[in-house]
């Protein structure tokens, strides 16, 4: 997981914070392009956290649209690390230096929700740089759920 963040952070730092909140979260690639600044709890003092409560699907004819996560258990909040919550305020700054504001976390390059196709050729560019194979978004979350079970992760 190393590489991929390492290659992400010297060549695309925004897709880089898409990759580890998703890596650090767990959060499926539709509740990750559906999150707003304002599901997102950095508080001083606090502990900090993303409440679940959206995911993008395409529906026919419409395109992305917000709806209720995919389970009832979807609907959750996920508690942050230090290291994360940093990485989503440097993050937000560069969201408004790019688009002057945006409710998306992480908006695609016309301030709307990010292709989930863009994203995935994306990934497998960069995968590709850092030498890493058969890398999907869902990986990242099979490795955060690997590691809170406490389970062993083969390195990619």
């Amino acid at each position: 997981m190393a590489k991929i963040l390492r290659v992400l952070g010297e060549r695309d730092p925004e897709f880089h914070a898409f990759v580890h909140v998703a890596v650090y979260t767990g959060m499926r690639r539709s509740e990750l392009i559906a999150l707003r600044f304002a599901n997102v709890e950095i508080l001083e003092h606090q502990q900090h956290a993303i409440r679940v409560r959206e995911a993008a699907v395409k529906v026919s004819g419409l395109g992305l649209v917000r709806k209720a996560p995919k389970t009832a258990k979807g609907n959750r909040t996920i508690d942050l690390d230090a290291r994360t919550t940093a990485v989503l305020c440097e993050h937000k700054e560069r969201v408004e230096n790019r688009l002057g504001s945006s409710e998306l976390v992480f908006p695609g390059r016309d301030g709307n929700f990010s292709r989930p196709t863009t994203l995935d050729r994306k990934l497998k560019h960069y995968a590709e740089l850092a030498g890493v194979d058969s890398l999907t978004l869902h990986s990242f979350r099979h490795f955060h759920a690997s590691v809170a079970l406490g389970g062993v992760v083969k390195t990619m």
